[in-house]
């Protein structure tokens, strides 16, 4: 419970209550029955004197933040964060229109906004629930431009992609919620490597991604705790033109082999197959595709007299070896 809802803890409800243990103030005080005259200065009128200035102090000194614990609970929406964002690439004086976010119950991030100024959008920004940034995009002409920041949930920076014109060209950092650097690359007008890190609240996976003039392409790596693995697992997959295409593989930490998928022109097209350590076959797999719609075995095997080559979709290469996990010693 929030302390301004308890009865303990409500500041709007004690104040009173402190002004109103000084009945004795009033020259209609009684002792034993019997009224003193108002004009007597008795050691009790004086100390009745100083508890009165003392919680006047005290008002004071709390006033500040009870307003301002009011203020905070009744905000029901997001706040313009131009205040705590000092470093934002959004132009000054940009209008801002708040957009419900928030794919799942537990999703972190309860909103977005985009940012106008001249009838052109020139960003977009992300927030955790109570209004704290998550991320920081500025646009021009229709594409990121400038530093996309992102952070953790306790407002610590997370990272800094620069982008110009649309691709990442520059230097790109990302840090722990310690502050501490855990790793940068250099992409040059959209083309090279970029080592992404993990903030699941921002929808950052941990991985390598590599880029062709702004496209991503050939083969990519994802490391996380996939179905099968005991340790730490990597999923190493290919792209061509910003799209699954070509072979999936999965490993285990030590090098393991735990499955494979083939995907044509980014939609599963072939054979999907994963198994555990000791090589048995996960709950419903096998499975086909045909040009991402799923097939039986018997309507697989049917297309492939007509179209030979769906036979080599159920037949994988073998891994890059560069990428396969090297088992610890």
């Amino acid at each position: 419970m929030h302390c301004n809802q308890h009865p303990c803890c409500r500041h709007t409800g004690a104040v009173p209550g402190l002004l109103g243990m000084v009945p004795f103030l009033s020259d209609r005080m009684t002792v034993s029955g019997k009224r003193l005259h108002p004009d007597i200065w008795s050691p009790l009128r004086v100390a009745s004197c100083l508890y009165l200035v003392w919680q006047a102090v005290v008002l004071l000194a709390v006033w500040p933040t009870l307003v301002w614990s009011q203020e905070t609970k009744t905000t029901a929406e997001p706040v313009s964060t131009t205040k705590l964002q000092p470093q934002s690439g959004i132009p000054a004086g940009a209008s801002e229109e708040f957009v419900p976010d928030g794919l799942f119950p537990f999703d972190p991030l309860v909103a977005h906004a985009r940012y106008r100024k001249d009838g052109k959008v020139v960003g977009a920004r992300m927030f955790y629930k109570g209004s704290r940034v998550a991320q920081e995009t500025p646009m021009r002409d229709g594409v990121r431009h400038g530093l996309m920041r992102q952070w953790w949930s306790s407002g610590q920076l997370f990272s800094e992609v620069p982008y110009v014109d649309g691709v990442i060209d520059g230097t790109a950092r990302f840090w722990n919620n310690k502050g501490e650097l855990l790793g940068e690359s250099t992409l040059r007008k959209g083309t090279g490597c970029l080592r992404r890190f993990e903030n699941l609240d921002v929808r950052s996976f941990d991985s390598e991604v590599c880029y062709v003039n702004g496209k991503i392409e050939g083969w990519q790596r994802e490391w996380g705790q996939f179905e099968g693995c005991v340790g730490r697992g990597v999923v190493i997959m290919n792209y061509r033109d910003n799209q699954f295409h070509g072979w999936s593989y999965r490993f285990d930490e030590d090098g393991t082999s735990l499955g494979v998928s083939h995907f044509l022109n980014g939609k599963p097209h072939g054979i999907a197959s994963y198994w555990d350590r000791d090589k048995k076959l996960l709950k419903g797999l096998p499975v086909y595709h045909l040009h991402g719609k799923e097939v039986t075995a018997e309507q697989y095997r049917e297309a492939a007299q007509t179209d030979p080559k769906l036979l080599d979709y159920t037949r994988p290469p073998p891994a890059p070896v560069e990428f396969i996990p090297k088992p610890s010693k």
